[in-house]
């Protein structure tokens, strides 16, 4: 890792921070604010404190310690965890009804295709690659835009973190088999999504990530 990488590490770390502080504040204000992807304010901070654990990790890998951030992390997990013990039931419902909201958006995309497969089929107008695309499938993924694939990619992000997050909590194996099933489908596609999209190369929202995550690493397949 070059010089470069770990001040982006940092620098990442220090935002993250900040929007971890400012998750626990809407949390305690307003827990049932609905906000991005249709998730509400309890998800948000559990998103942040994850995508943080990922920058440390990181920075260990590369022999760095931030321990300039650590007494200001460690006494908002002391907050988020006693927020928990006061909200449990709560809290953890919430993020239950989250998950089954987020993968509901996921099998959007595929409900999509299949309304749009007539249109691509009539119509005179189609660039070749969406044809081929659509018609050389029973089941894909349609999106808008770049934009459309940049929403579907936060969102299984979320899914994956609420997965981790309440497994043990919750019976998530039908969950878990839907996602899965899903997934197979969008990395079939995937090449194929790129191109049509026009996108020659997809930088990652977060390259910190575990390698399981692989649609946040879309950049390092092409």
């Amino acid at each position: 890792m070059n010089k470069q990488e770990k001040e982006r590490l940092i620098d990442s770390l220090e935002r993250y921070v900040g929007y971890y502080r400012n998750s626990l504040n809407e949390m305690e204000e307003n827990p049932n604010k609905v906000g991005s992807n249709g998730v509400r304010s309890p998800f948000f901070p559990i998103y942040y404190r994850k995508s943080m654990s990922w920058i440390l990790d990181g920075l260990e890998r590369t022999g760095l310690y931030a321990t300039q951030f650590e007494e200001q992390v460690s006494k908002m997990d002391e907050e988020l965890e006693s927020y928990i013990s006061s909200h449990k039931d709560e809290f953890f419902n919430c993020l239950y009804i989250d998950l089954k909201r987020l993968i509901r958006k996921y099998e959007e995309y595929f409900k999509d295709f299949q309304e749009e497969k007539e249109y691509f089929g009539t119509s005179e107008n189609i660039s070749p690659l969406d044809k081929e695309y659509f018609f050389n499938r029973d089941v894909g993924l349609f999106f808008l835009d770049g934009y459309e694939f940049d929403i579907l990619i936060s969102i299984r992000t979320f899914i994956e973190i609420l997965l981790e997050y309440l497994d043990g909590i919750y019976d998530l194996n039908e969950l878990k088999n839907k996602v899965q099933e899903m997934d197979i489908i969008f990395k079939r596609d995937l090449n194929d999504i790129l191109k049509i999209l026009m996108i020659e190369k997809y930088y990652s929202f977060a390259p910190f990530s575990p390698d399981r995550y692989w649609w946040l690493h879309i950049d390092e397949r092409q």
